[in-house]
């Protein structure tokens, strides 16, 4: 996968594209619409991988600053006196 196709706002905005294609439709063409639920489906599943990575990157920024700040607090090496 590129980092486009990586992209969270990239998979939305392309979802949001295919929303809007069966707003717009007068008559439904079912193979077409067929299609375009496949692609819609495999766009959510992208998505919602994306959400997890991103999240899990989030996780980890969060555990470093904690870290950092109780490096801040508590600078005295383990086992010396304070």
């Amino acid at each position: 996968m590129t980092n486009q196709e990586q992209n969270f706002g990239t998979l939305m905005r392309q979802l949001q594209t295919i929303v809007d294609w069966y707003d717009q439709q007068q008559e439904l063409d079912i193979e077409e619409g067929l299609a375009k639920a496949r692609q819609a489906a495999d766009l959510i599943r992208r998505c919602s991988r994306r959400l997890g990575q991103l999240e899990n990157e989030f996780v980890k920024i969060k555990a470093e600053l904690d870290a950092a700040a109780s490096t801040v607090h508590h600078p005295e090496a383990p086992g010396e006196a304070r």
